[in-house]
């Protein structure tokens, strides 16, 4: 499976395979589509090398399921590659990086 979920208490951690791209999209919509938007969400990309421009567009779709400005997600596991690609994105001013 590309992506994962745990749920913990409050807190739904989505964990990504080596690649998060277009094929994702299933399985990663799969992850959060039934759970409740007032969750904490983490995103764990410890074990991703590569996200293209379809797999940033699902992260702002998945944002505004989160409740959108007030959304509680961060991202944790990011290889210095994934971390600048989310700085050129300007990911971090709309979501919390560890």
């Amino acid at each position: 499976m590309q992506v994962t979920a745990e749920r913990e208490g409050n807190k739904l951690t989505l964990s990504f395979s080596k690649a998060f791209n277009f094929h994702s999209r299933i399985s990663f919509v799969e992850a959060y589509k039934n759970q409740p938007a007032d969750l904490s969400f983490e995103l764990d990309f410890r074990k991703t090398q590569t996200v293209d421009s379809s797999a940033l567009g699902m992260l702002m779709i998945f944002r505004e399921h989160a409740g959108g400005k007030d959304a509680d997600i961060t991202i944790v596991g990011c290889s210095p590659e994934l971390k600048k690609l989310f700085e050129i994105a300007q990911f971090q001013s709309i979501f919390n990086f560890v």
